[in-house]
C-alpha cells in the first residue's frame, strides 16, 4: 500500500489536507460472507479529532462477477489496537467495475489519537478479490 499526504490549496485560497492510500486489498467473500479491510493509521499523518470531512473510495481492481456493495466507517482508537466505529460514511460501491463514490463524515466531539477507515461488505458477494484506493480530505 502506498500512502501520501498532501496539502491542497484551492483557487479560492482554502487549504485542505488529503490522505491517500492505494492498493487496499478487498478479499473474495466466497459467497455471502462479510469482508472487512482497513486503511493504515491516519493519525500519523493528520488528526481527525473534532473534524468533518469527505471520504473518497475508488475501485482500482474490480471483480467482473461481484457486487460487493462496499461501505465504510471512520474508526477511532485510544491505543492504536482496539478500534471502534466513530462515524458512519454511507456508501454502496459496486465492486464489479471501476466505480467510485464520495461521502461525508462527522467526527465532531470525538478526540482520539488513532484513526483509520474501515471498508466492509454487509454479506453481499464480492465475486473475487479486488482492491480500492481511499482518500480522506479535511479542512485545515
Amino acid at each position: 500500500m502506498a500512502v501520501t499526504k498532501t496539502t491542497v490549496i484551492t483557487d479560492a485560497g482554502k487549504a485542505f489536507l488529503k490522505y491517500l492510500e492505494t492498493a487496499i486489498a478487498i478479499a473474495d467473500s466466497e459467497g455471502a460472507n462479510v469482508v472487512t479491510s482497513y486503511t493504515g493509521e491516519i493519525g500519523q499523518y493528520f488528526d481527525l479529532s473534532n473534524k468533518k470531512g469527505v471520504v473518497y473510495v475508488e475501485v482500482t481492481d474490480d471483480s467482473a462477477t461481484g457486487d460487493g456493495a462496499l461501505d465504510c466507517a471512520i474508526q477511532g482508537s485510544h491505543d492504536g489496537v482496539t478500534y471502534v466505529d466513530i462515524a458512519a460514511v454511507t456508501m454502496d460501491i459496486d465492486n464489479s467495475g471501476k466505480n467510485k463514490q464520495a461521502a461525508t463524515f462527522d467526527c465532531s466531539d470525538y478526540y482520539l489519537p488513532y484513526w483509520r477507515v474501515k471498508l466492509f461488505t454487509d454479506g453481499t458477494d464480492t465475486g473475487a478479490a479486488g482492491a480500492v484506493s481511499v482518500a480522506v480530505i479535511v479542512g485545515v
